[in-house]
């Protein structure tokens, strides 16, 4: 039954090696369930998450019996597999018919996939609220909120300092649109803007 559940189960001694691992393991990333009984756990783990991980189960194995703990780490396999899981952890090393920690990892790829375009949703939309859509330069609100936040830094620093905002006109613009169209026009705007954001500091 636990070899064909939908989750990796582990049996992890107080050390940190691998007890027992079901087939479940070797379905999702390729390992070998029989050889990797004996070797540490932690080599299951994406190097990046490894420290995390050793953390994680060193703090359940000195918590006391019959306690849980959840984390969620990267699995890498053998062949490069990479898989997010969220491990469920319950320390039984007090009980004499186990000895150890259970951890069932539960594949959370889905869930990770689908935080992350959310994450970048908002942030597309957080950048479309205060940017300008063509140029990709502050619009004006956000324009309003840089200058204020710049007299507020000027003030606190040198309240005798000065700030400079610099008015920028675009001539013969209109005689572009009215020769070549909108689009050239667009294209335009577009290079503009580019030209100046290469021209200021990040803090301009």
């Amino acid at each position: 039954m636990v070899d064909r559940t939908t989750d990796v189960v582990l049996l992890i001694d107080g050390s940190g090696t691998l007890a027992y691992a079901n087939r479940r393991l070797t379905a999702l990333l390729g390992f070998d369930s029989d050889r990797v009984v004996g070797t540490p756990w932690a080599s299951l783990v994406d190097p990046d998450d490894r420290d995390l991980a050793s953390e994680w189960l060193a703090g359940l194995v000195a918590a006391c019996d019959g306690a849980t703990s959840r984390t969620r780490v990267l699995l890498t396999g053998p062949a490069a597999e990479r898989l997010h899981v969220e491990l469920h952890g319950t320390n039984q090393l007090a009980d004499s018919l186990i000895g150890g920690v259970i951890v069932v990892a539960r594949d959370v790829e889905e869930l990770v996939a689908m935080q992350r375009a959310l994450e970048e949703r908002n942030e597309r939309l957080a950048h479309a609220a205060r940017h300008d859509p063509l140029t990709g330069l502050l619009n004006r609100s956000a324009f309003v909120g840089a200058v204020d936040e710049a007299i507020h830094r000027r003030r606190e620093a040198d309240p005798d300092g000065d700030v400079v905002v610099l008015f920028c006109d675009l001539d013969g613009f209109k005689q572009v649109n009215d020769d070549h169209g909108h689009e050239v026009g667009d294209a335009v705007l577009r290079e503009v803007g580019s030209r100046l954001e290469g021209a200021v500091r990040a803090s301009d």
